[in-house]
Order: C-alpha cells, then structure tokens, then sequence
C-alpha cells in the first residue's frame, strides 16, 4: 500500500483506526513521511481525524507511539506468560493432534488424533471446504478432543 502511495497510484487511506497501519517505528514514520511530501494527502478513519498539518501528523505519530508501546508490552506479556507456564508446567499445552511428552519436555504427535488433524487441514487447504462442511467431515471420522480438567468430550463447559 505504502508503494502503491509513492508510485503516486493512491492519495488517501481509509482504516478502523491507525494502530491498523502502523505498529511499528518505520511503518508510522513513512506514512508521516508521505504526508510530509504530499503523496498522501488525507487520513480516514471510524473515530480520529488528522489534518496533514504539523498538528495533525504530530498527533498521528502519537497514535502510532502508542500502538508501538501496546504491541511491545504485549509481547513482553505473552512471553513472560509462556515463561511463567513453562516454569510451572513443564510445557505448553499441546494443541489437538499434539501431546506432551513429559519426560522430554517437548509437544509430539498424538498418535489418535495427529492423522485426523492432517487429513483435516488438507481438506480445508483445497478451499472448496466451508468450515462448517469440514467440521462435519471431521465428526463423522470421530475425532474427540483430548478430555482435560476443564475441557474436552465430557466438559459441561
């Protein structure tokens, strides 16, 4: 998109809102950049205004400052989440088709459920599989979740 703005082929860009365009430092700074030059002359989006005056894109890379931060905080949230449930766990929990192996401390295929997994995502890589149609498919091969604490073929939940 940002390209297409350049090559002088775009002039606006319409979003929900601008941490949708610029999530990081280069991203924000060459739409700014844009502005600056007047390959991009307007900004919409669902709740924010900026007019491409000095205001306004000092606004803009406030908004994307923001976002920068949000993300990054995330990530340093997720990661010491993943740490956290590492320390406590052992492992991660495996996803369906997976298990963990606990004495090695790794996710292996689950030897019930990994060839159903498979032929699942192969269905649904053809694009002629609605989900809902694969999910059919899936349920009249009988592939059950792993049954945990809290979830899985006799979870109330």
């Amino acid at each position: 998109m940002v390209r297409r703005i350049g090559k002088g082929e775009a002039q606006g860009i319409i979003a929900w809102h601008p941490d949708r365009l610029a999530r990081n430092s280069v991203d924000g700074g060459q739409l700014i950049y844009l502005l600056d030059n007047q390959k991009l002359k307007d900004l919409k989006f669902a709740t924010f205004t900026f007019e491409n005056n000095p205001q306004g894109k000092f606004m803009l890379s406030i908004i994307f400052s923001y976002s920068k931060y949000y993300v990054d905080a995330l990530s340093e949230n997720v990661k010491r989440g993943t740490a956290q449930r590492w320390r406590t766990a052992g492992c991660l929990v495996a996803a369906t088709g997976y298990v963990n192996d606990k004495e090695t401390k790794t996710i292996q295929p689950d030897s019930e459920r990994f060839s159903l997994m498979r032929r699942m995502w192969e269905l649904m890589l053809t694009g002629t599989y609605t989900p809902r149609r694969i999910l059919e498919q899936v349920n009249t091969w009988g592939l059950k979740t792993k049954q945990r604490k809290r979830s899985g073929e006799n979870s109330s939940h």
